[in-house]
């Protein structure tokens, strides 16, 4: 393996790290975003414990947030879901690359 080899290998190591860093990030996104929606819910049902028309303001504010967390629920379910499936593919790739690091030191003498 030349030089440019080793940084083209290099490189690719940066890509993967990069892309791992992406999936947990999108996924954190998510569920935080999900936490915000279980927060208002949870204000929310407060709120119309004390009100006199609490059906109604169930129907306009709560159902559409539970409706909206539900959504948000499934979309990260099969975001995980498919990020499980990427992050075991990306970290097959990036031990392989390791390796292929490794190796190359290991020839060329450097530490």
């Amino acid at each position: 393996m030349d030089k440019f080899e080793f940084e083209t290998i290099e490189h690719w190591k940066h890509e993967l790290k990069c892309s791992l860093e992406e999936i947990q990030k999108d996924q954190e996104g998510l569920f935080d975003e999900i936490e915000v929606l279980k927060i208002k819910i949870k204000h929310a049902n407060s709120v119309a414990s004390f009100m006199e028309s609490s059906e109604e303001f169930t129907k306009q504010y709560i159902l559409p947030l539970n409706s909206e967390l539900e959504k948000a629920e499934m979309e990260y379910e099969q975001l995980k879901e498919k990020n499980e499936i990427k992050v075991e593919h990306l970290g097959a790739l990036l031990a392989k690359v390791n390796k292929e690091i490794t190796r190359y030191k290991l020839y060329n003498g450097i530490a």
